[in-house]
């Protein structure tokens, strides 16, 4: 990246990079911009919060600008901006020039020039408005970008709607995979394809519009036809967990949650189903789709005219 104070170019050892890091909340695979200012200017003096991308992407104000990042002598600015912000500004695939802006403050501005190449992978499937099973397996699949290399590829998955994300798989190649959702309740589900040349993440795209992962009884082969509560696993859980249940005929069933107080939680099943064995998932939320507090909790099986309770446990 060229260097300009007061609009003035300077070469310098500098680039645009991307890195990868552990996936978490917030600014998890930044924009990273490196600049080195003439020895004249006092790279301690930068008002962070004036550093600008693009004019448009403010720069992460929690990062500590300055070090000898080249390890040349020469102190130099570090900024980072946050991917998704940059990707909303630069929307348009292939070669582009990125200028960083900023002020020194009570001296000047500087303004920093630097090539970049944008490249947008797509996802395709799950993409918006699909309901999935909880718990059940699904096909992902995405488009890589064009003309460039694709080493492999790793899956995260939001259930609030893009605010914290986590894994889902990692080192895939191709175009699809088969993957297992997690036993998780949410209208406002997202993936995210990232894409990976060796360490260095080239790019990542989401789902264009929230999917829902919904609880809903599954049939399991195998076993006997026999009314009970066959139990959760697992038990205790965090974050969801699978309860299993038998029916000796077919007919109506009702499979609910109570507190210890006898209150009602939530509903899981109250349908008609076939005989045999079933399953379904709890995520710890009630019928307004709020999550529980910690504690111990009852599931009760009403069929046949019989009743059935077991306990789990709750353990965020």
């Amino acid at each position: 990246m060229d260097v300009a104070p007061n609009g003035q170019q300077r070469s310098g050892e500098n680039q645009v990079c991307n890195q990868r890091d552990a996936y978490r909340d917030g600014n998890q695979h930044p924009i990273v911009a490196l600049m080195e200012l003439a020895p004249e200017f006092d790279v301690n003096l930068v008002d962070l919060s004036t550093v600008r991308l693009m004019g448009a992407v403010t720069a992460d104000l929690a990062v500590d600008p300055v070090g000898d990042f080249n390890e040349n002598g020469i102190a130099d600015l570090r900024f980072e901006f946050d991917r998704d912000e940059v990707e909303a500004v630069l929307t348009q695939d292939g070669d582009v020039l990125l200028v960083v802006t900023g002020i020194l403050e009570g001296i000047t501005s500087f303004m920093g020039l630097g090539p970049a190449r944008v490249i947008l992978p797509f996802v395709l499937e799950p993409n918006g408005g699909e309901v999935l099973r909880s718990g059940a397996s699904t096909e992902v699949s995405w488009q890589n970008p064009e003309g460039w290399p694709v080493d492999y590829v790793d899956l995260s998955l939001s259930a609030d709607g893009g605010t914290s994300w986590d894994p889902l798989a990692a080192n895939l190649r191709g175009t699809s995979a088969t993957v297992e959702l997690p036993a998780v309740e949410s209208e406002q589900m997202l993936v995210r394809v990232h894409y990976f040349d060796g360490e260095r993440e080239l790019g990542h795209d989401s789902s264009d519009a929230f999917f829902t992962l919904s609880a809903s009884v599954t049939a399991v082969e195998g076993g006997p036809a026999v009314f009970g509560l066959i139990g959760n696993a697992p038990n205790p859980f965090s974050r969801s967990t699978v309860v299993r249940f038998g029916l000796s005929r077919p007919g109506r069933a009702t499979l609910r949650i109570f507190d210890l107080r006898g209150r009602l939680v939530r509903t899981l099943v109250d349908e008609v189903l076939a005989a045999g064995r079933h399953e379904v998932a709890w995520s710890g939320r009630d019928d307004t789709g709020s999550a529980v507090a910690s504690g111990v909790y009852f599931y009760r099986l009403q069929a046949e005219g019989q009743t059935a309770i077991r306990r789990l446990t709750l353990q965020q």
